[in-house]
């Protein structure tokens, strides 16, 4: 309109497209004078939501924000406070872009890329998100519409897919299109949907290991680290299926012990220390910055997106997938790995000092020591 992007929006009534409180005309939904691009929809609990990328002039400092509105009372109202006005949903500051809306079971989430360099807060571009709580779009997890967002690792996401299941589960794809390759990474859920959350911080009564002693944590509980904790960490087999995840900011000085326990979940932490995994199935490690990793056996571990000094991997750990993590060492000791599969990771060095099997594909090394027998691709490094 005069030069202006706007988007309009019609509904289908079952004989005819119409136009909802004036959606298909004048400034549209958006009600803005300025650039309104990128529309995104989805119904929720028989609610119509739409968000979109606003050209925020409002600002100090003019750039694009995400905004969203509901239709609820035959009118177009707010998705929150402030979320269709100055800064609007994301806030960030910067140049937020690309929204994506999904829906499904009982849950409407929004995800977004946002330009750190814009924003001065970091030199990637991330992906962020926020869920719909019944009052406004907020985050579930400290950090999910902050810092590095949702998509540690990735540099610039393009082409973002989301979708929420019938089991009120997030999922989201996008391709990251960065100076070395490009790929396409998903991700799938955030906290769990189910059970307690409680909060972690250095008070007395609070820290992660008294909560961990204190309270029986199991698959859908999670625990939220906060502030800096200084204390050695044990998890035991009454906590099996915890979820761990550290808020921006936290730091945990300290080492972690998790030996015999299945279903452990850490997620974007900063442990001033190091982690050692023992029989550990199907333990994950997303996201964090730590001294060191030693994993010894058990079955379908996942590291993924983590920065750290080294790697061990010992004692037969099976099905193991290393991706896109960055440390100066990895070394395949005694009883080694079998079906690992590492990609997309930053080497300086790995040492296959004990007989393994897998891939290692489309990593960067500078220099590779094999000394045992290693039965599988090693390619396109």
């Amino acid at each position: 309109i005069g030069g202006i992007d706007q988007f309009y929006l019609r509904e289908f009534d079952g004989s005819d497209w119409q136009q909802l409180a004036g959606s298909a005309s004048g400034n549209g939904i958006s009600g803005r004078v300025a650039a309104s691009r990128a529309p995104t929809l989805a119904y929720h609990n028989g609610e119509l939501f739409v968000a979109w990328q606003q050209a925020d002039t409002d600002l100090e400092t003019p750039g694009d924000e995400i905004y969203a509105a509901r239709f609820s009372g035959g009118s177009w109202q707010a998705a929150g406070v402030g979320s269709n006005t100055s800064g609007g949903v994301s806030n960030s500051r910067g140049s937020a872009t690309q929204p994506r809306l999904a829906s499904g079971g009982d849950r409407l989430q929004l995800f977004w890329t946002d330009d750190q360099i814009a924003g001065r807060a970091g030199d990637d571009v991330a992906l962020y998100t926020k869920v719909w709580n019944g009052t406004s779009f907020v985050e579930r997890i400290a950090g999910d519409a902050g810092g590095e967002g949702i998509s540690r690792g990735t540099r610039l996401p393009l082409s973002v897919v989301a979708a929420v299941d019938s089991n009120s589960q997030p999922i989201v794809v996008w391709n990251d299109a960065d100076a070395h390759r490009s790929e396409v990474f998903l991700a799938s859920g955030d906290l769990p949907t189910s059970g307690s959350v409680r909060v972690a911080s250095s008070e007395a009564g609070s820290t992660l290991q008294e909560l961990l002693d204190t309270f029986d944590f199991g698959p859908g509980d999670a625990i939220v680290v906060t502030g800096e904790i200084t204390q050695n960490v044990t998890i035991a087999a009454a906590d099996a299926g915890v979820t761990i995840v550290g808020a921006p900011g936290s730091k945990l000085i300290g080492s972690v012990t998790i030996n015999g326990v299945a279903d452990v979940t850490l997620r974007r932490m900063t442990i001033d220390g190091s982690i050692a995994a023992t029989n550990a199935d199907r333990f994950t490690l997303r996201e964090s910055t730590l001294g060191g990793i030693e994993i010894v056996g058990g079955d379908d571990v996942q590291l993924v997106g983590n920065q750290t000094a080294a790697i061990q991997l010992s004692g037969g750990t099976n099905r193991l997938v290393l991706e896109q993590n960055r440390t100066s060492n990895l070394t395949l000791g005694n009883g080694g790995a079998t079906e690992i599969h590492a990609s997309g990771n930053q080497f300086a060095v790995v040492q296959i000092g004990s007989a393994s099997s897998g891939r290692f594909s489309n990593n960067t090394m500078t220099r590779l020591h094999i000394a045992a027998t290693f039965t599988g691709l090693i390619d396109n490094n």
